[in-house]
């Protein structure tokens, strides 16, 4: 199967260039390529051969953001199923270069520290390159059925509620409409055509990123579409999308951004007609998935006293089971559907620090299996934090601070 990448160029010295060579190094298997786009940081502990991600067909790069003097490219890594999974490159300036760190990529993607997050057995894949390649690999498809969890939170402190506690009844009322904000507007024009005995096809592109201010009582995981019910140019002309999917500028928000509780979406308008002068008016719905109001915890154990037994949470009125497999791997059982509001779920010892942790799971459409791959010993407890409250939620918007010219 063919692998290609979008959204940037091998010739461009920039960040963008760098992650696409690291990306290509990585698929044609060649180390020293790989490794010529790495930070020095991250070069110092690596060596081996190199591994393409296993389970990704192409890779789509996003428009990089700056952040605290780095880059981050943000990625959508494709399956062959056609589904895909967000991932952000950190690259860091490296003198009159760039280079990507691996490290810093699953932190700003997933949180927390990568080796904690990959667990004990696979603490020594880090050093050669080509196994780090293949735990990075793990990481980015957990959209594809496996998966890592973060070490732990970094967020607010959680109040401690026991089991058969049911969610409090006081909520954060959402909000009502949204004021949003213009950051990028995008003009492309361009002929292009097949065959060099062709005429050249003309084709014009216009696009926006807007950033939407969300209450900070409100964290969004995603975006799962805007509707626009007014886009107009400084010329008057109309540039709302005209049978638009519902899913236009759908967004998978990763652990960096909802920590910074940044909430955008990049959608194309309508291509203009007329001589195209800037933007002066935009407005239209975007409906979000989102968690807010309390943080809790619920801490479930000593894990020997929740074997072979069906232990029920009345905050979410389910029931979890646990079991040991032949390899002595803890197993955890839910129903399907497990709510967006989890922050996450972490092991923990007797003198209640967090646990490494490897773990994969799958969803049969009934019931969610969880395998942690690393030792949980029988006296460790499992903490799960939540927010108390959930939503699938669609808000009006507008945008402010229009007109916004080109010159």
């Amino acid at each position: 199967m063919s692998f290609s990448i979008t959204g940037g160029d091998a010739d461009d010295r920039g960040p963008v260039g760098c992650v696409v060579r690291f990306i290509l190094a990585g698929e044609a298997g060649d180390n020293a390529a790989a490794a010529a786009e790495l930070h020095p940081d991250c070069l110092a502990s690596i060596n081996g051969d190199v591994k393409s991600p296993p389970g990704i067909t192409g890779v789509a790069l996003d428009e990089p953001l700056t952040v605290e003097g780095n880059v981050h490219v943000p990625a959508r890594l494709n399956g062959p199923d056609g589904s895909d999974q967000r991932f952000v490159f950190v690259v860091r300036p490296v003198e009159d270069r760039w280079g990507v760190d691996l490290n810093e990529s699953l932190k700003a993607t997933f949180g927390g520290d990568p080796l904690e997050m990959m667990g004990d057995a696979l603490r020594e894949a880090v050093a050669p390159l080509g196994e780090a390649m293949e735990a990075m690999g793990n990481a980015m498809s957990s959209a594809f059925g496996g998966g890592s969890s973060s070490s732990e939170n970094s967020g607010p402190s959680a109040r401690r509620i026991a089991a058969d506690d049911r969610l409090p009844s006081a909520g954060v009322a959402l909000p009502e409409s949204l004021t949003a904000h213009l950051t990028e507007l995008d003009l492309r024009r361009r002929i292009q055509r097949s065959d060099p005995n062709d005429d050249f096809a003309p084709s014009t592109e216009l696009s926006v990123r807007v950033l939407f201010d969300l209450d900070p009582s409100w964290t969004a995981n995603a975006c799962r579409g805007v509707t626009i019910t007014e886009a107009t140019a400084i010329t008057g002309e109309n540039l709302a999308p005209i049978d638009a999917n519902p899913d236009l500028g759908s967004e998978s928000y990763a652990s960096w951004e909802r920590e910074r509780h940044e909430v955008y979406a990049r959608f194309a308008l309508a291509a203009p007609q007329k001589a195209f002068t800037g933007l002066k008016a935009l407005a239209g719905n975007i409906r979000l998935s989102v968690v807010g109001g309390e943080l809790l915890e619920i801490a479930l154990g000593p894990i020997g006293d929740l074997l072979g037994k069906s232990i029920p949470l009345a905050a979410f009125d389910i029931e979890l089971a646990f079991e040991r497999d032949q390899d002595n791997n803890l197993i955890m059982r839910s129903p399907s559907g497990w709510p967006d509001r989890i922050s996450e779920f972490r092991p923990i010892d007797t003198n209640g620090e967090a646990l490494s942790q490897s773990w994969s799971s799958s969803d049969d459409g009934e019931t969610v299996t969880r395998t942690y791959s690393n030792d949980i010993p029988d006296d460790a407890t499992l903490l799960i934090q939540f927010w108390s409250q959930s939503a699938e939620t669609e808000i009006p918007f507008t945008v402010e601070g229009l007109p916004a010219k080109l010159d």
